[in-house]
């Protein structure tokens, strides 16, 4: 195409009126997924009544949580007694690469082992027409039997459990974790049990 021809065309798109402008612009956008209206998933474990909220925005292929379908938007209420299986579809881009994660949540007190508050575990995929596809499961400690963290975890996936959201995504998909932090009880008696393990020391060593 010559200069002058591209030049014409320039000129011409230039001088369309400014309706048909921002008609156009409007179709473009919405041949492509728009990341203000991408979907979004949340999982809240602040709760002192044991349970746990899971909140989902524009899944547009639908979303599930324990094998009950819900609408593409909304939210659930269930108890943390039990593991919680979800899955979710949205449109993304084609041809991704798959994408699998395991988030280990750490009590907050110091220790060579730490122990596990929770586990959120999540496995994503993509089929070539661009329909995206999230599935995972949050564990909670109400039982205290996660155990301790295991040694050959990446440290990535590893947050101390003090009350902020620890965030993940994926194209055209943001998502929150968020979990309580221990009552001040707790934390009361842990400090007691470090100073009696200090003072416990000191002696030993005067002896």
């Amino acid at each position: 195409m010559s200069t002058a021809t591209t030049g014409s065309l320039i000129s011409r798109s230039s001088s369309l009126p400014i309706p048909t402008t921002f008609a156009l612009a409007g179709a473009l956008v919405l041949l492509v997924p728009d990341v203000l209206s991408a979907a979004a998933i949340a999982i809240d474990d602040t709760s002192p009544a044991e349970v746990v909220v899971i909140t989902f925005s524009d899944f547009e292929g639908g979303f599930s949580v324990n094998g009950s379908a819900l609408a593409t938007s909304g939210s659930i209420t269930l108890p943390e007694t039990d593991p919680l299986t979800f899955i979710g579809h949205w449109i993304a881009t084609p041809d991704l690469p798959p994408l699998s994660r395991t988030i280990y949540l750490i009590e907050p007190t110091p220790s060579a082992a730490p122990l596990v508050s929770d586990i959120f575990t999540y496995n994503i995929d993509t089929n070539p027409n661009g329909l995206s596809t999230i599935q995972g499961s949050f564990v909670s400690d109400v039982n205290d039997n996660l155990g301790v963290l295991p040694r050959e975890v990446n440290p990535a996936d590893v947050f101390i459990e003090d009350g902020l959201p620890v965030l993940f995504s994926a194209p055209f998909l943001t998502g929150r974790l968020i979990s309580d932090v221990p009552e001040p009880s707790t934390l009361v008696l842990f400090g007691f049990g470090v100073v009696s393990l200090v003072g416990f020391r000191l002696r030993n060593r005067s002896v």
